[in-house]
């Protein structure tokens, strides 16, 4: 009899399932679960009874979902002793864990207990259902979902309140996005991507005038002979590195008007006229009329571009 007495039942008990929602209403995620404390002792209680340690866990791990542990009794405690034979015969079967909730979230289904400590785990007569659990306060004491609800209900409650009173932004940058000072991050971040994109237009409209700029420059430059079309291409360059520098350059070098060209001045608008942008450029007519019409190659050049110069 003694014998049998002494012997450890083992057996292995389901202590949560987080599928399952309990009768207080939520439902435990086993991933926030902080096991530090409970490893270090792992006692076994009757009934959440603290004076009343019948054995230890052992094997505590979790599988598809489901916290499982293996019930070592004290069959030296008469308590313990029969606790075990009840368990061995089955007239005993449930389980329930003793948790602090540290975080606690609402969804469409109902409450999630998102970051919680374990206690402890008893083996319990009555357990009101297979997810069964006693609920401790931030002292340890034994307290109510009603209240632990409550305590999380506030705190959300003053999160938002505090995250309303933190403005996004100021009403002057408000202005400038053209969005109201109450605007979601939905709402300002499609603001700033419009106007990032503004700005994207904007910087591709300038590079477009200071090619354009450039080009006038060395065109009028190659066709007034201050340089030669065999430096066109170099003069090109140092333009768009520094256009004020060739500018300069570029005026102090002489003008040359060549015999061909003045007698081709009283028939210049007769060469161009009629003719499009894509049939002046074929015809290799543009940077000609670039320095002797400005006027009209500007026009034309709106039209093909949608830029103006």
């Amino acid at each position: 009899m003694l014998a049998k007495r002494n012997k450890k039942t083992m057996k292995t008990f389901i202590l949560s399932d987080s599928s399952i929602t309990n009768s207080h209403g939520f439902r435990i995620e086993l991933d926030g679960m902080d096991l530090s404390r409970f490893d270090r002792n792992p006692v076994m209680l009757y009934n959440h009874h603290h004076e009343q340690v019948i054995g230890c866990w052992k094997n505590l791990r979790i599988d598809e979902g489901r916290l499982l542990a293996d019930a070592e009794f004290d069959t030296d405690d008469k308590t313990g002793a029969e606790v075990a034979r009840k368990v061995e015969r089955g007239y005993l079967r449930g389980c329930s864990v003793g948790i602090y909730i540290k975080q606690m979230n609402e969804y469409e289904h109902g409450f999630v207990a998102t970051k919680t400590e374990l206690l402890e785990a008893s083996i319990v007569s009555v357990p009101s259902d297979a997810g069964a659990v006693l609920l401790y306060d931030e002292n340890n004491e034994p307290t109510t979902f009603d209240k632990v609800k409550l305590s999380f209900l506030n705190f959300n409650k003053q999160k938002i309140n505090n995250m309303k009173e933190k403005q996004l932004f100021t009403p002057g940058i408000a202005e400038m996005l053209g969005i109201s000072q109450e605007a979601t991050v939905e709402e300002l971040e499609q603001a700033l991507c419009a106007q990032k994109q503004h700005i994207d237009e904007l910087e591709n409209q300038i590079e477009c005038l200071k090619k354009a700029k450039v080009e006038e420059l060395i065109d009028r430059a190659v066709v007034e002979h201050r340089i030669s079309s065999d430096e066109r291409e170099t003069y090109m360059s140092l333009a768009e590195k520094d256009f004020d520098a060739v500018q300069r350059i570029i005026e102090r070098k002489p003008k040359v008007e060549s015999v061909a060209s003045q007698l081709n001045i009283v028939g210049s608008e007769v060469k161009y006229d009629g003719k499009s942008w894509d049939e002046l450029d074929r015809a290799g007519l543009l940077a000609s009329l670039r320095a002797e019409n400005p006027e009209r190659y500007k026009q034309l050049y709106n039209e093909k571009f949608n830029v103006k110069l």
